[in-house]
């Protein structure tokens, strides 16, 4: 009996040695495309480096403004691309700045669900100082909050 030749001696394309693997999670692919695409990040971060800067034990603040994105984010269907954000937080909680990092995140601005002006989005910052995180919001509505 003939047996079949290992998988990455068929064809003439890129060979493939292994079954393919499923597709991550929402969470998981959100997370993948932040540490692996610069474009989102201030420069190349681990997986270390993320779970350090989206630890709530580290700065609870990171979980609540995740959690109030993730409650009231919903993408718009033609939506194709993650869209990112520099938000900075006033020592109270506030927001005093959002700043879009790409044209895709100026374009849907005005979708990003922020609360009203000088409303408190987290609890107040113990050292005193404004918080800068970058906020990624993704086609399949996921959302990702990471320390800058």
């Amino acid at each position: 009996m003939e047996t079949a030749p290992p998988l990455a001696a068929i064809g003439t394309g890129t060979a493939r040695t292994s079954l393919p693997q499923p597709a991550p999670a929402a969470s998981d692919s959100l997370t993948h495309d932040a540490v692996t695409n610069n474009s989102l990040t201030t420069g190349a971060l681990t997986t270390e480096d993320i779970a350090r800067r989206t630890d709530p034990e580290t700065l609870p603040q990171i979980a609540e403004i995740r959690t109030y994105f993730q409650q009231r984010w919903r993408a718009p269907d033609d939506l194709d691309q993650l869209l990112a954000y520099r938000l900075v937080i006033n020592p109270e909680g506030s927001i005093q700045s959002i700043t879009p990092i790409s044209a895709a995140a100026e374009t849907y601005r005005d979708l990003i669900p922020l609360p009203p002006p000088n409303e408190l989005l987290v609890s107040p910052i113990s050292t005193g100082d404004p918080l800068s995180v970058r906020l990624l919001f993704s086609p399949n509505s996921a959302v990702l909050v990471f320390e800058e």
